[in-house]
């Protein structure tokens, strides 16, 4: 899910971010650093596009190795319905790929007639890239963006039509939640505040607000986001998890999390998934002492932390999560 390719008979390894390299036909490689097992792109000869729609339909079937939640968690619904989805060509719908068209006109219906006490929810599990910003909006000078199946033709989706489209038009009493599972995407919806947390528990809000006239808050709601990874970061597909199949790290930690502990508050539930991912996405095959040192090293320096930003603040360690 990174945002270049490496170059060709290369890969970056799910789990630890190193280069490797791929044999003429390999479908998958295992990482002898950290034995994560890495799908190979397959690139389509007509048209740029057919490795990407290749690996979406990958990312559909990684949702299946997860446990459904429970209905006391509150997110059953979200749960089932992603287990559920056939890959795009075999619904025999056209209105179900994820193209840019697509994309947008799902968000459009997302929000559209919303009022009082409707609880939205948005689930994207995909490839993530960064831009330069042009408009000076970006504390980092980068927009973050969403890849359609069809981004090399159509283009991607920049936070800052995220925004418009499905945070401003959120008027009072309506709550959207956005589970953003892709590289560069801590900031994807163009929130006002990112929640910065520390592994001790410490927590504050950061205002990402640099341009005060241009209004990316909603209409009276709540628009809170729960992301893969920092801006910077990438988001990884990773065995760790299931033991077989390759499953999005993030989407697998929520779920987990959400699980666990139903009723948990937002900081715990984020505190719950770094810690998954710390504790997973760094499984290096290696006994004892000089294992535990790799698995360190590689925690703090590769891992991807998800991340969690609101339309406004609030005590992220007394207000619960509730879909």
């Amino acid at each position: 899910m990174a945002s270049a390719r490496p170059p060709r008979g290369t890969a970056w390894c799910g789990g630890c971010g190193a280069y490797l390299a791929v044999p003429p036909g390999a479908r998958s490689v295992r990482c002898a650093l950290c034995r994560a097992v890495t799908r190979v792109e397959r690139r389509g000869h007509h048209g740029g596009h057919g490795g990407a729609l290749g690996f979406i339909k990958g990312l559909i079937s990684a949702f299946a190795p997860p446990p459904p939640l429970t209905p006391s968690a509150g997110a059953a619904a979200a749960a089932s319905s992603a287990s559920a989805t056939p890959p795009p060509e075999e619904d025999g719908d056209p209105y179900r790929v994820p193209t840019r068209a697509n994309l947008l006109a799902a968000m459009r219906w997302l929000v559209e007639g919303c009022s009082a006490g409707d609880s939205l929810v948005l689930h994207f599990s995909g490839h993530g890239v960064q831009k330069l910003d042009v408009d000076g909006d970006e504390a980092d000078g980068y927009d973050e963006a969403l890849c359609p199946v069809d981004f090399e033709r159509a283009g991607v989706i920049l936070d800052d039509e995220i925004n418009e489209t499905i945070v401003r038009p959120l008027v009072a009493g309506v709550k959207l939640h956005a589970i953003v599972d892709t590289c560069h995407s801590g900031t994807i919806l163009d929130l006002p505040f990112l929640c910065r947390l520390s592994r001790t528990g410490y927590w504050q809000w950061e205002n990402h607000c640099r341009r005060p006239e241009l209004a990316k808050g909603t209409s009276g709601g709540l628009a809170i986001s729960i992301s893969g990874c920092g801006d910077s970061q990438t988001s990884s597909d990773t065995t760790a998890f299931s033991g077989g199949a390759a499953t999005g790290a993030m989407t697998y930690s929520f779920i987990k999390a959400v699980e666990t502990e139903p009723g948990t508050t937002y900081g715990r539930l984020l505190s719950a998934m770094r810690a998954t991912i710390r504790g997973g996405g760094g499984e290096v095959g290696i006994p004892g002492p000089l294992g535990a040192f790799f698995r360190r090293v590689i925690t703090f320096s590769c891992a991807q932390e998800p991340q969690l930003c609101a339309s406004e603040p609030f005590d992220i360690y007394r207000k619960p999560f509730l879909l």
